[in-house]
């Protein structure tokens, strides 16, 4: 059976298909910046129409979930006039863990997920959203919940991987604190315009700064002291959620 999963975050759009999830038949991302545009709604529709529409074969079971862009803008959801899975924050660093523990036998500590518009931070126990983001990387008066103790962490989602690029790692090779506090500095003084000749894509280009903000602060804070980046996340939990038929309603 041929599953879809659709993840509609603040930053990017995401569709996947597959018989397997290692190997999808179509996996498509693009980043819109829907929570800051004004026309949000129709680059949405036209988005996951278009989708539907071009790509074969089509899933015989669709899922549809989204982030914090979704939970501050519900009628975005109906607009789609698909089903949607509406997840609250703690449940989207929730199926985003269990996306990454199906790829890898290796205790994952924390799990940190840097989105537009939210950040979802989880231990093996608990999972927490925090009301920051690429868009919105407002640091000073943030509340950190408490979560058990780690030296390591797995980062995911686009804000994560141009640190990868930049420091030349593969996926899930360690990025040590030290390192990620260099790249900051490195950053500050050189500009877009060195990171775009390291092969950072015109539309993340001013993700990064903010991403790398918050992402030196969580580790900080939690005294992380080595992390890696996954190229799973919460698409692939979406689509395990359809797998195994949770999460409805899901579309047919």
């Amino acid at each position: 059976m041929n599953v879809g999963a659709l993840k509609i975050g603040s930053t990017t759009l995401s569709y996947l298909v597959a018989e397997d999830l290692d190997r999808p038949s179509i996996r498509e991302t693009v980043v819109v910046h829907l929570i800051a545009r004004p026309d949000a709604p129709a680059v949405l529709l036209k988005t996951v129409s278009d989708w539907l529409s071009a790509f074969n074969p089509r899933p015989d079971r669709l899922l549809m979930a989204g982030g914090q862009v979704f939970r501050e803008n519900p009628e975005w959801a109906r607009s789609l006039s698909l089903p949607v899975w509406e997840l609250t924050g703690a449940e989207e660093g929730q199926v985003t863990r269990m996306a990454i523990l199906s790829s890898t036998r290796t205790d994952i500590g924390l799990l940190i997920d840097i989105g537009g518009g939210s950040t979802e931070i989880s231990d093996s126990r608990d999972s927490h959203s925090l009301p920051i983001g690429v868009h919105r990387p407002v640091l000073e008066a943030t509340r950190w919940p408490r979560l058990g103790s780690s030296d390591r962490a797995i980062v995911v989602g686009g804000a994560g991987q141009p640190r990868r690029v930049l420091l030349h790692r593969e996926v899930m090779q360690p990025i040590f604190l030290s390192e990620l506090k260099r790249l900051r500095t490195i950053v500050a003084e050189r500009g877009l315009a060195w990171l775009q000749a390291q092969g950072i894509s015109q539309d993340r280009l001013t993700l990064v700064v903010p991403g790398l903000d918050i992402l030196y602060a969580i580790c900080n804070h939690y005294h992380v002291k080595q992390l890696a980046w996954s190229n799973y996340g919460l698409l692939e939990g979406i689509w395990l959620a359809a797998s195994l038929g949770r999460g409805r309603p899901w579309a047919l």
